[in-house]
């Protein structure tokens, strides 16, 4: 207490300097600082570090501690009754340490604090039942619509899977767009200038399905895009790219990410074997379609091939009736009789179970030609007209979107229109032979979970063969059965050939469809085998 006592000095010099009142006030202000030092050496000695109070309610911070309740901060000052380690304070009754000091019953560890059952990793914490790290759902291999995965026809998960980072097919405005023929019999697609990428003017196929026995191979392409620009064709179709048949595999494309065909594409079907209009090898099919009617030899005119394939013409007479036209979802209709004879059969319509396209229409009865050269007649000899091939079958399943306001037809190969020809100094007249049948329509196939399409789809049934005046018969439409050619006359004996049978077009999921015979339905819950 020595050195409290020393403060309570006060010299004459003191007096002198500050009067009387201030020393009184300074006096005062002594008293007080000594007390409340007395009193905390007395709360120190009385009541020591770890005894009945010791860290708790009346411990350092307590009521009676360090600013109690007359020391600086008191009542409501720091560290008071209500300051900062006050009853409520940190420390106190609710606060760290528990009501009884630290590690307490509610303290650090306890039921309630952190690692507690509600506390971090605990049942619901992180990496719990329910936390991050929990159990996970893979996403779905093609697209998901309303919380549910949805897969494309035809393209089973395994291809589903492959697809991955393929190049683009989006060409620039202009551009020449081509399926080819490999030499291993599959497909390429070559761009020229280039197919979206300045590097890129090849595209290969992912790979090579199967469907079933007798059906065609599809070549699947996967892609990260498709992006058909105004003025720019993919040419699929009328049997031929560069100077070659398109081979009898149907196309699709696999693309991750989405699909705009401001341009178009064409799978329609040949008129006949350009180099060889009579008695030759009939119109082939565009990718996926089946060829034309041919022959064995000039007067045994053959059907078209292809499960509906037409039915060629009959010949009585050495007078050719008319083929019947090839089918696929409608029936190609029969071919015109001729004055001497019956015209081919109708063919049959199928369902919709594989990527496939139409099938060709048969050729038409064989009758004789008769010809001159400078005015002198020559030996007339016999041949027919060959069929025209069906048109193709695409699909194009798309993850995202598939938007059309250009044009995607897979139509029938139109029979050739026969009348008097000059060759080589001979002049042909050929009006005894009967009308080709023409090309059933092929098939298209989209799927997305959205599809929009301001353009013309169109899978239609060809023209059948017109003899001079004999006009062949109308292909199928959506709206219209195939149509029977003329028959013969008096003036044309031959009657005309039949119009092909329409194909499928089939829209997964759409909400509408705006091609009449368009099929609209969902996208399916289960993936293709």
């Amino acid at each position: 207490m020595a050195k409290w006592s020393e403060r309570l000095h006060i010299g004459p010099e003191v007096v002198k300097r500050h009067g009387v009142t201030q020393l009184a006030r300074a006096l005062a202000l002594q008293i007080l600082l000594v007390g409340a030092a007395c009193t905390q050496y007395r709360a120190v000695m009385d009541i020591g570090d770890g005894g009945v109070d010791s860290s708790g309610a009346s411990n350092t911070g307590g009521t009676k501690g360090t600013g109690g309740m007359n020391a600086s901060g008191g009542a409501t000052g720091a560290g008071g009754a209500s300051g900062i380690g006050g009853a409520t304070g940190s420390g106190g009754a609710t606060g760290t340490g528990g009501a009884t000091g630290v590690g307490g019953t509610t303290g650090a560890g306890g039921t309630t604090a952190a690692g507690g059952a509600t506390g971090s990793g605990g049942a619901s914490g992180v990496g719990g039942t329910t936390g991050t790290g929990g159990a996970t759902v893979p996403p779905c291999a093609f697209a998901s619509v309303n919380g549910t995965c949805v897969y494309p026809p035809l393209i089973n998960t395994t291809s589903l899977g492959k697809c991955n980072n393929g190049p683009k097919l989006s060409p620039p405005v202009g551009a020449t767009v081509r399926l080819n023929v490999a030499q291993a019999g599959g497909y390429t697609i070559t761009c020229n200038p280039n197919c979206g990428d300045p590097t890129v003017t090849t595209i290969n196929p992912q790979e090579t399905l199967a469907q079933a026995t007798n059906v065609p191979l599809v070549e699947l392409f996967c892609l990260s895009e498709m992006n058909l620009p105004i003025g720019t064709t993919l040419h699929a179709g009328f049997g031929y790219t560069d100077g070659q048949f398109i081979g009898q595999r149907s196309i699709a494309f696999l693309v991750k990410g989405p699909v705009t065909i401001a341009g178009a594409i064409n799978l329609d079907g040949a008129p006949t074997d350009v180099n060889q209009p009579l008695a030759g090898a009939g119109g082939p099919g565009a990718a996926g379609g089946y060829r034309g009617g041919t022959g064995t030899s000039m007067t045994q005119p053959g059907p078209g091939s292809g499960p509906c394939g037409g039915n060629p013409g009959n010949t009585v007479n050495a007078i050719g009736s008319g083929a019947s036209g090839g089918g696929n979802a409608t029936v190609g209709a029969a071919g015109a009789v001729s004055t001497g004879g019956p015209g081919a059969l109708a063919t049959c319509s199928r369902t919709f179970m594989y990527l496939e396209g139409g099938s060709g229409g048969g050729a038409g009865g064989y009758g004789n030609i008769t010809c001159s050269t400078a005015g002198v007649p020559c030996t007339p000899f016999p041949s027919f007209i060959a069929g025209a091939g069906g048109g193709g079958a695409i699909e194009i399943a798309s993850t995202t979107s598939i938007t059309i306001s250009g044009s995607l037809t897979a139509n029938g190969g139109d029979a050739p229109i026969e009348a008097d020809t000059q060759s080589g100094g001979y002049f042909f007249v050929e009006q005894d032979l009967g009308g080709a049948g023409a090309g059933g329509g092929g098939s298209i196939l989209l799927a997305s979970p959205s599809i929009s399409v301001s353009g013309t789809m169109t899978a239609n049934g060809g023209k059948g063969g017109t003899v001079y005046g004999n006009v062949g018969g109308a292909g199928a439409t959506g709206l219209a059965a195939a149509m029977v050619g003329m028959p013969g006359n008096t003036t044309t004996p031959a009657g005309a050939g039949g119009g092909g049978g329409v194909g499928f077009v089939r829209l997964f999921g759409a909400s509408s469809c705006p091609t009449a015979g368009c099929f609209v339905q969902p996208l399916s819950m289960t993936p293709a085998p």
